[in-house]
């Protein structure tokens, strides 16, 4: 079956419901990443809004032949944490590490219900660090086999 890199991102952003602020978790703000702490930086007051975050962003795909007219995507997403902790930078960074201990047992290993590879965690690496905003990203990928007479 064909899926969308969209349907996949959303699937992502659901299994990570568990972490906001509404069901209880640190999160203030889940969602698709457009742009949120680009803008942060630049406002100040905007960023203690929207943190604690994680933003869910595409990466890209690779392509696999498997035989015609089948191949294998190969997809890579994001999840970009941010802490704004106005303290100091080393709780902006304990603020993150919980974020990610948080998130990485809900999506390591997580089909999302979809018939695709489980999500496997690649590598967590800091993104920007700084006066008034912290960003690690944790990478995962997942794979699942294309028809391309489906289109």
């Amino acid at each position: 079956m064909n899926y969308t890199i969209k349907q996949i991102e959303d699937g992502i952003i659901a299994a990570l419901a568990p972490v906001t602020v509404a069901n209880g978790g640190p999160v203030r703000t889940l969602g698709s990443y457009e742009g949120q702490f680009d803008e942060t930086v630049d406002a100040k007051n905007q960023f203690m809004v929207i943190c604690p975050a994680v933003l869910v962003t595409y990466l890209g795909s690779s392509l696999e032949p498997d035989g015609a007219p089948l191949f294998t995507r190969v997809l890579r997403f994001a999840a970009l944490h941010g802490s704004a902790n106005l303290k100091s930078e080393t709780d902006r960074r304990n603020d993150v590490y919980t974020l990610l201990d948080s998130v990485r047992p809900l999506l390591n290993s997580n089909t999302l219900g979809l018939d695709i590879s489980p999500l496997l965690l690649e590598r967590e690496t800091v993104i920007a660090t700084g006066k008034h905003l912290t960003i690690y990203s944790a990478e995962y990928k997942t794979s699942f086999v294309e028809d391309a007479d489906q289109y």
